[in-house]
């Protein structure tokens, strides 16, 4: 299991830091792809480790899990109260597409989010995806 360290609390333009993350992914895509649409101005106080680490946890899941699907999209924007949001448009009805793996990566992220006194929680809607909404204490 990936440990967090903790260091000092930092600001950290999420924005720059997801494009980073997502030129990542597409390096390795094929042919899958997806559209990102990322808020211009999101700043997160916090560790840039545990962030970095959370974030291209959440962005590989997302594009993996939006696979298959006609127009796939994922969305990264803030929400008042300091949390940073990921969602997807990934169908929730059509099961076996590792939803046990995700259910454990996110009781991964949250136990670590959790020693810096963060949290996460993940929210799936039929015909609506999934949201997965963190902050870093």
């Amino acid at each position: 299991m990936k440990t967090a360290t903790k260091e000092s609390t930092q600001l950290m333009d999420i924005s720059t830091m997801s494009r980073g993350i997502i030129e990542e992914i597409e390096a390795y895509a094929g042919e899958h792809k997806v559209t990102f649409v990322i808020d211009p101005n999101l700043y997160l106080a916090g560790s840039e480790d545990l962030c970095g680490y959370v974030l291209r946890s959440l962005l590989k899941e997302s594009w993996y899990q939006t696979e298959g699907l006609l127009n796939p999209t994922v969305q990264i924007f803030g929400v008042i109260g300091g949390y940073i949001c990921v969602r997807d448009n990934r169908s929730v009805d059509a099961p076996g597409k590792g939803d046990n793996v995700f259910v454990l990566q996110l009781e991964e992220l949250a136990e670590l989010l959790h020693e810096d006194g963060g949290q996460i929680v993940g929210v799936s809607r039929k015909a609506e995806g999934t949201s997965v909404y963190f902050n870093l204490g």
